[in-house]
């Protein structure tokens, strides 16, 4: 089994790889590699395992940031992206991770994280070279084309929440021109959060990276004409990706954002989507964490594995780790031994 780098003739066949893949999401996909390269300024190190014919067996998406110790790897970066291995036959995981765990180890790289796929191997990478773990809890909703049957699924007080939107008139639709109010608004709720808002790049940089309708959309809520929420949505394989909710603080009662989502979801499930994927969630955020789940979801605990070369960036200021490595999982900051 040959590891190559993913580029020049080889990214169609990654492309149709992942195709083949429900499991793959869109964190996974070139174009989003792609995204964040262009934002981030930061070099794609995505490799393929294939056979003697140079089909692919397997792969494993990873983008590595040069810094001050030495180059940062994560598969993948920017708000805890999934990324790990996806492979079809045990050589080419072999292969992979013998590829992998070495890199991990070469005195040029100060730490290198995985971040494994909630819907592969129980959110587990078994064989990964690391000396600290971090986990977080994937929530995922099964979607249902029926809109009775997927409202049965939700908790009493989300149903009520919809329904309370749908009295106070809120109206969704599809708008994917609203990229300046979606920045404008994400800015604001980030900071009243005290939170890292995405960087303006990203909101510059996606429409060109993925097809409006087909790889994404911005669902728009309105009350008397006026837009009050919107979300910003990805779309990849069986999966939609609930990315970047945003809303009107003065509307937060009238409950727009409950109705958006329902209208998103039974909508994705009647393009064929199975699963919305919240995204992940940290064991202390139980408000966010019973927020989610009251939606009906499924728990997918996955984990970080990190191999931490240079120890002494335990003792480092958080900022400083953070400017050096800008949107990259460098250490553990509440570190403990794998």
């Amino acid at each position: 089994m040959q590891i190559r780098r993913i580029e020049g003739a080889l990214r169609e066949a990654y492309a149709d790889f992942l195709r083949r893949r429900p499991e793959a999401l869109v964190y996974q996909s070139l174009p989003y590699q792609d995204l964040l390269c262009a934002m981030l300024g930061v070099r794609n190190e995505s490799v393929a395992a294939c056979d003697a014919d140079g089909m692919i067996h397997g792969a494993l998406p990873l983008l590595a940031s040069d810094g001050p110790w030495g180059t940062v790897y994560n598969s993948l970066p920017f708000y805890g992206s999934n990324g790990g291995l996806l492979t079809d036959t045990p050589p080419a995981r072999e292969a992979l991770l013998t590829w992998y765990n070495t890199l991990s180890l070469a005195p040029s790289t100060a730490s290198a994280t995985i971040i494994a796929n909630p819907l592969l191997d129980d959110g587990k990478v078994n064989g990964v070279t690391h000396n600290r773990l971090d986990s977080r809890i994937g929530q995922f909703s099964p979607l249902n084309s029926d809109a009775q049957r997927q409202m049965e699924g939700f908790h009493y007080k989300t149903r009520n929440m919809i329904r309370k939107a749908e009295k106070s008139g809120v109206s969704v639709t599809v708008e994917n021109d609203a990229i300046d109010f979606l920045r404008a608004v994400h800015l604001e709720n980030m900071a009243a959060l005290g939170g890292i808002p995405k960087p303006a790049g990203f909101f510059d940089l996606f429409p060109s990276f993925f097809a409006e309708d087909a790889h994404y959309r911005i669902y728009v809520a309105r009350i008397n004409g006026e837009r009050v929420a919107a979300l910003l949505l990805f779309y990849f394989n069986s999966t939609v990706e609930y990315f970047i909710p945003v809303i009107q603080k003065d509307y937060r009662d009238q409950q727009p954002m409950s109705l958006l989502v329902y209208t998103a979801m039974l909508e994705a499930a009647r393009n064929g989507y199975s699963w919305w994927n919240w995204g992940g969630t940290w064991h202390t955020q139980e408000g966010v964490y019973r927020f989610k789940s009251r939606w009906g979801t499924i728990d997918r605990p996955y984990n970080y594995y990190i191999q931490l070369n240079r120890i002494e960036l335990e003792n480092h200021p958080r900022a400083e780790i953070l400017a050096a490595h800008p949107f990259f999982y460098v250490l553990p900051f509440a570190a403990k031994a794998a």
